[in-house]
């Protein structure tokens, strides 16, 4: 029996995104304890993996909160983070994944790998001993090469993930760990609508609200069903503006009135989903 890390601080859609290759991996080795490593605040994605067996969070804010106040604590921070990564190496992983491919995580695999054991394997990014980056592994080599803005990458996010587990996906991965929900607001929704997510997870991806209330009235002339608006709490002043203005006769607003799991249930009844991101 093997004790697995999966590294992913990354954000919410590359959470969803490896929970794929997390199943793959859970069905080649049923046995393998795996441990999903992941921000706090994005804590609620990693709960619908299904294949997980424990979900271990990195509080950032705990962390670096006293390294950003008004009269810093460095060392605080540096303790915080200390401890934190000190428990972290009691697990004593045999196999260290990390699917985040940034310069933080490859700092916290290389604590893990110095502190597991001379045995520990390591995909993904991590460091020399001399503090350089290190890529162990071919597919790691292909992100950081090809992966990003302006380069020509050629592979979905999730098949990257499957192939640095060494895994190939199939169907029955993609699947998530939905929960019963009893959210009163739900059962308003009728049987047939379209889903749409009013913002992306950041500015630049998201739609302006002069092009969300043209969809809308668009959607209104050529496709006249009802449309469910998803969004979390920040997206709730934009909602408002873009239902004031859209003259879509049937909008029903869930914009930061359910959380994941919910949102989840109302998109896997939908008709259509339009969205710009992580939906």
């Amino acid at each position: 029996m093997k004790k697995i890390a999966i590294v992913q601080i990354n954000r919410l859609g590359d959470i969803l995104q490896s929970i794929p290759a997390i199943n793959a991996y859970k069905r080649l080795y049923p046995d393998h304890i795996v441990h999903l490593i992941v921000r706090k605040k994005f804590e609620e994605a990693a709960q619908l993996c299904p294949t997980a067996d424990k979900i271990i969070t990195l509080d950032t804010t705990h962390i670096l909160r006293p390294l950003i106040q008004n009269q810093p604590e460095i060392h605080q921070s540096l303790s915080n983070l200390e401890t934190w990564l000190l428990t972290l190496a009691e697990e004593r992983y045999d196999i260290i994944f990390n699917l985040s491919y940034s310069p933080s995580s490859s700092w916290i695999v290389n604590f893990l790998e110095q502190h597991s054991g001379n045995t520990t394997q390591v995909k993904g990014y991590t460091r020399t001993t001399d503090g350089y980056l290190a890529i162990p592994d071919d597919m790691s080599a292909y992100v950081y090469a090809q992966c990003g803005i302006n380069k020509p990458n050629r592979f979905h996010l999730a098949e990257i993930f499957g192939t640095v587990l060494g895994v190939d996906l199939t169907i029955k991965d993609w699947k998530i760990n939905l929960t019963q929900t009893n959210h009163p607001s739900l059962e308003e929704i009728p049987d047939q609508f379209i889903s749409l997510h009013i913002n992306a997870s950041s500015k630049e991806k998201s739609l302006p609200p002069d092009v969300t209330v043209e969809l809308l009235n668009n959607l209104a002339r050529t496709i006249p069903i009802p449309i469910v608006l998803l969004g979390s709490q920040k997206d709730m002043e934009s909602v408002r503006e873009v239902i004031y203005r859209s003259k879509h006769p049937k909008i029903y607003n869930m914009v930061g009135l359910v959380n994941l799991n919910e949102a989840a249930h109302i998109i896997s009844r939908s008709l259509l989903l339009i969205a710009p991101d992580s939906s």
